[in-house]
């Protein structure tokens, strides 16, 4: 019966031991790929701001050289307010557009987290099955015979009872 009873503790063990090697797998798997998630995102994003500051460059040379042709100089007055005024225009789009590309990564990394800590909950619930499963078993071996023939039902006692 302990030679049993021992088994079932090994097995619980390494069942338990399993299921936290997958459990650290599967969090390594998520970390990597919210890793590849975030870095592709910013990347896109760095991408899209080099392409956006070149525009800008353009933009404003142009205007620079539209008022220099006209004579007027493109520091001064109206034509520096239009040159001001991109600028600003440009530095909100770059505000808006990190805003948005920051509210993205963090809405994927919240869900790889979610997906993640679902799959963890899972791996748990199935551990703590199996070895509520093997705790029972070992209950019921225990309960059920002793090994060496005799059962624990033979074993109990009745008395009977006292009249007076």
């Amino acid at each position: 019966m302990w030679v049993q009873v021992i088994m079932m503790v090994i097995q619980m063990a390494m069942a338990a031991a399993e299921a936290a090697k997958q459990k650290k797998a599967a969090q390594a798997a998520a970390q990597r790929q919210a890793d590849q998630v975030q870095k592709e995102q910013w990347a896109a994003y760095e991408k899209a701001e080099k392409e956006r500051k070149d525009i800008l460059k353009k933009g404003v040379a142009k205007k620079r050289a539209k008022f220099g042709a006209a004579g007027f100089s493109a520091a001064d007055g109206s034509a520096g307010a239009i040159v001001q005024g991109m600028r600003t225009d440009s530095a909100e789009a770059t505000f808006d557009d990190f805003s948005n590309k920051k509210e993205t990564v963090d809405a994927s990394m919240s869900a790889i987290q979610a997906n993640l800590l679902e799959q963890s909950d899972q791996a748990n619930r199935k551990l703590y099955g199996q070895l509520g499963q093997a705790a029972g078993s070992m209950a019921g071996s225990m309960m059920g015979g002793g090994g060496d023939g005799t059962s624990a039902s033979s074993s109990s006692i009745s008395t009977p009872i006292a009249t007076i």
